[in-house]
């Protein structure tokens, strides 16, 4: 078995963190039952954390000088710092510094996997508030 000594394994991680240059929120969901209905609610973190997007396709245009993008699904890079299950939800805010516009939500498809330096995450955008 190969073995990374750790001031490598330290640089992995760093170089991992410092090229996250997109911004999201972390919607963590929680579902009641009540009877037969099962409802879903998502509270939404206040505060942008840094992470990494790569879309599998985009469409872009620009419409009075702000980008305007469309993301069906992507994978998403988190840092192993973030708390997140298969069951909770992102909102993609800013793509290289710059707002998104409209914000894109994506539900997470399949459970996080934990990478050296970050969790890794297959999404597929929704609408936003709803179940997708």
């Amino acid at each position: 078995m190969l073995t990374i000594p750790a001031a490598t394994l330290a640089r992995m991680k760093s170089v991992i963190l410092t090229t996250m240059r997109d911004a999201c929120l972390l919607g963590i969901v929680a579902e009641t039952t009540s009877g037969t209905y099962v409802t879903e609610a998502v509270t939404w973190a206040t505060a942008e954390t840094a992470c990494g997007f790569t879309p599998a396709t985009q469409a872009l245009t620009a419409e009075a000088g702000a980008a305007q993008a469309n993301f069906s699904e992507g994978i998403l890079r988190l840092p192993l710092t973030a708390s997140i299950t298969g069951l909770d939800r992102i909102r993609l805010t800013k793509r290289y510094g710059r707002a998104v516009s409209p914000v894109q939500e994506f539900r997470i498809d399949g459970a996080p996997q934990a990478g050296i330096g970050c969790h890794i995450l297959k999404l597929v955008a929704v609408t936003p508030g709803g179940r997708g």
